[in-house]
């Protein structure tokens, strides 16, 4: 059962490199988003994808953010989960028009200009269990190896390592032949989404996003950016979560609080 709701959470994504809010975030492995990918736009938990906590209990979407066109203009609607769109970049990828609403969710992302990229997550309470859906760019282009740009994704705030190697997301994670829906390009693994749980350790959250080419060199491309994401939450009292967690996991979590 999911509770649909409209909130104000005010999002801001920044150049800093700094970012001092910052829960753990455990991810699963990363997935591929193509046109016929709807349901792997996650409208509530999902144990598979999230680094393995499930919650039976209300979930509420808190918000859904697409980049790449100017707001007010509206945003697609996608397994339920309706994106609001604020600007960004618009962007260049392939087969266009099998899928519109995930056309338009993939086409933008966030114009940050190269370097490390900030998302700051506000608003959000104490104690409490989220989990994030991260999509990523998606680009057709060829040129200058343009579709060949990584981004690694922090495990909250500037951590790129506690946890071993961090989420690596591919810029071509969607080709521009249909049959390349499953997720490579020339050999390159390519993967389009991940997603993260974390228990809220301050009413701030940062996620830290940085450019990896398949060269390795962090921050040498010019554009780690976001399509969007998608925040979800569970309004249940800290005990259930605790359930949900594994009561250590939960206070390993809320250490930093």
């Amino acid at each position: 059962m999911y509770a649909f709701k409209t909130c104000s959470l005010l999002v801001v994504a920044s150049m800093c490199g700094f970012a001092s809010h910052a829960a753990t975030v455990t991810y699963g492995n990363a997935f591929n988003i193509g046109h016929l990918g709807t349901t792997n736009i996650l409208n509530g938990f999902d144990a598979s994808r999230n680094g393995g906590v499930s919650f039976t209990g209300l979930t509420n979407i808190v918000e859904a953010i697409s980049y790449g066109r100017a707001a007010p203009a509206g945003g697609p609607t996608i397994n339920g989960v309706s994106f609001t769109e604020v600007g960004g970049s618009t962007d260049f990828w392939g087969d266009t028009g099998i899928n519109p609403q995930i056309d338009d969710l993939l086409s933008g992302h966030t114009a940050s200009g190269g370097g490390l990229f900030t998302l700051t997550l506000d608003d959000l309470t104490v104690g409490q269990l989220y989990q994030i859906q991260l999509i990523g760019i998606h680009d057709s282009r060829t040129v200058a190896g343009i579709n060949q740009r990584q981004q690694e994704v922090s495990f909250g705030g500037s951590d790129f390592t506690s946890q071993g190697a961090a989420p690596v997301l591919t810029r071509f994670a969607y080709g521009n032949d249909f049959d390349l829906d499953g997720g490579s390009f020339d050999g390159i693994p390519s993967f389009g989404s991940v997603v993260g749980t974390f228990v809220a350790d301050s009413s701030v959250q940062t996620i830290q996003f940085r450019s990896n080419q398949q060269d390795g060199n962090f921050n040498d491309d010019p554009d780690p950016g976001l399509s969007g994401y998608v925040l979800i939450t569970t309004p249940e009292p800290t005990s259930m979560i605790a359930g949900a967690l594994g009561l250590g996991g939960l206070m390993a979590r809320r250490r930093r609080g």
